[in-house]
Order: structure tokens, then C-alpha cells, then sequence
């Protein structure tokens, strides 16, 4: 993690000891809150999914920090190596808010797993 980001949270630049801790106790990392763009030491600030039946499509969402790029993953089985699929890759928004994926093409599984994942 960068030093400024170190700083400005209260984390120690010195030492990469903090890196996997969760300082707010939120499930996320101090290092992936850095990348998600959320705040270690607020447990409200952290990237959380939901998802909704809606007729014959699955609805995905999740709040957006702005500037950063998302892609949303899906696969039918969590037991097996198959690779993670790509639903949408490139998602942003200016302006932090709520993303929302409607799908379609996976309607027919028996069950599917979404994940999102922060490119940059």
C-alpha cells in the first residue's frame, strides 16, 4: 500500500504487518480495502454485493467507488477448477454510486456464484 494511504488511515508505512489485518473488523483486509477504494478504519465503508431474483433474470449490484474498475464473474459450481466466467468486464462510473447487472444467460443454471472483482 502506498505511504499516503498508510498515512492518511492511521496504518504504519513502515511495515507491511498491517497489510492483512482488518483494522474495522468488516471481513476486508486492510490491502483490499485499499484497492476497493473503502475506508479500513470505517466497518460501514467495504464493497458488498447483493442479489435479487427478478422474473427469469438474476439482478446483481453493488456500490461503485468512482474511478474504479470492476468486472463481474460468474460460474455454476463452487466445488470444481473451471475458471470464473466474465459477465461484464470495464464497469465504472464517474461518480461513486450503485452499479446494477441484470443476467439473463444464466438463468437456466440450477446455481450460480457472482463475484466481483476491482481491476484498478
Amino acid at each position: 500500500m502506498p505511504d499516503a494511504f498508510e498515512f492518511a488511515n492511521h496504518l504504519n508505512p513502515d511495515s507491511a504487518a498491517d497489510a492483512p489485518e482488518d483494522n474495522d473488523g468488516d471481513g476486508a483486509t486492510n490491502v483490499q480495502e485499499y484497492f476497493a477504494g473503502t475506508h479500513p478504519g470505517n466497518s460501514a465503508s467495504v464493497l458488498r454485493a447483493g442479489i435479487r431474483r427478478v422474473g427469469a433474470s438474476v439482478e446483481f449490484s453493488f456500490e461503485a467507488i468512482a474511478n474504479k474498475v470492476y468486472q463481474v464473474e460468474f460460474r455454476g459450481d463452487l466445488s470444481t477448477t473451471t475458471d470464473w466466467t466474465v459477465l461484464v468486464p470495464n464497469l465504472t462510473r464517474s461518480t461513486a454510486g450503485l452499479l446494477q447487472i441484470s443476467d439473463s444467460a444464466t438463468a437456466n443454471l440450477t446455481c450460480c456464484f457472482y463475484r466481483v472483482r476491482v481491476m484498478r
